[in-house]
C-alpha cells in the first residue's frame, strides 16, 4: 500500500511539472532617429526596449566622438521606473517592481550635436553589452545600433 501511494504521487508531481509551461524570456531593443541627417543637427535618438515582464535593462553607449557630442539624455519612460546615467553607461529599472514592460516602450532619449562633416559621412551610435532582466533571470540582447548617412 505503501508503494501505491509513492508511486501516486511521484505520478501526480510528473503531471504537474509537465502542465507548467516553461517560461523563456525574450526581449530586444531598438534605437531610433531621424533618416535624415546634415552636419550642424542636434538629433534625438530613442531607446526603445520590448520583451514581456520586464524589470531592468542595463547598457554601454558608444558613440565617435569625432562626430558627434552627446549633449543631454532624458527619461521617456513614465513614473515608477528610473533611467540613470553613469558616465556611458545606462541602467534602467522599475523602482516598484510593479509597473513590468510588457510592449515596445521607449525607456530614453539620448541627444547629439553633429560636428562639421562632410556629404556622405557615415555616423554610428551604438549600446552595446545590452542586458534586460524580468527579475529573475538576464537576458543577453547585444548591441543595438542607429547609423545615418550626412
Amino acid at each position: 500500500m505503501k508503494r501505491i501511494i509513492s508511486l501516486t504521487v511521484v505520478f501526480l508531481l510528473c503531471i504537474c511539472l509537465l502542465a507548467v509551461p516553461a517560461f523563456a524570456a525574450s526581449a530586444s531593443a531598438t534605437l531610433t532617429g531621424p533618416g535624415t541627417v546634415r552636419a550642424g543637427d542636434t538629433i534625438a535618438l530613442t531607446f526603445n526596449l520590448n520583451g514581456t515582464g520586464i524589470f531592468g535593462a542595463s547598457g554601454t553607449l558608444s558613440y565617435d566622438a569625432n562626430q558627434l557630442t552627446l549633449t543631454g539624455t532624458s527619461q521617456v519612460v513614465g513614473s515608477g521606473w528610473m533611467v540613470e546615467f553613469n558616465g556611458n553607461n545606462f541602467v534602467a529599472y522599475d523602482n516598484n517592481l510593479a509597473k513590468p514592460i510588457n510592449s515596445s516602450t521607449a525607456l530614453f532619449t539620448a541627444t547629439f550635436k553633429v560636428k562639421s562633416l562632410s556629404t556622405g559621412t557615415a555616423v554610428k551610435v551604438s549600446f552595446t553589452n545590452v542586458t534586460a532582466s524580468d527579475g529573475s533571470a538576464d537576458i543577453a540582447i547585444g548591441t543595438v545600433s542607429y547609423s545615418a548617412t550626412i
